[in-house]
């Protein structure tokens, strides 16, 4: 399914305040409407009365981790075909792995970069298959490992 990249509608999964506001200053000069859960209960709830193209999912949340949280929205049947990236500063083999067995459509590792994100918006919805940009040292390396 192709999606449009002009105005995507766009759900932000953190617990972090800070990492909210820095996704919003990002995405703040494009069209896409941005819509903010606070953990993956909220996200649920949120994903049952609305659709979105993206979920951008932070994997360690308390309560309800990104990765079930994607489980079950996978599970609704207006997520089944929304693009869900995972956050995480975690980009070990497993952390990826468990990404891809759950459902996730790409990797981001933090810390999340402007030009990274806005690049992974376009590639998620253009692109079929599990996506992957790491961070690697103080400079950002797309690994961009369609599969």
């Amino acid at each position: 399914m192709m999606i449009s990249t002009n105005r995507l509608r766009v759900m932000i999964v953190d617990d972090d305040f800070d990492t909210r506001e820095l996704m919003t200053a990002f995405l703040a000069k494009t069209s896409h409407k941005v819509t903010f859960a606070k953990n993956g209960f909220e996200a649920l709830s949120l994903a049952e009365i609305k659709s979105f193209d993206i979920i951008l999912m932070d994997i360690e949340m308390p309560e309800l981790n990104g990765y079930e949280t994607t489980r079950r929205l996978r599970v609704l049947a207006n997520c089944k075909s929304t693009k869900i990236i995972g956050l995480s500063a975690n980009a070990f083999p497993e952390n990826i792995n468990e990404a891809k067995r759950v459902g996730f459509s790409g990797y981001l590792t933090k810390p999340i970069r402007k030009e990274r994100l806005l690049n992974s918006l376009v590639d998620c919805t253009l692109k079929e298959g599990f996506f992957e940009a790491v961070t690697v040292g103080s400079t950002s390396k797309r690994l961009m490992g369609y599969i």
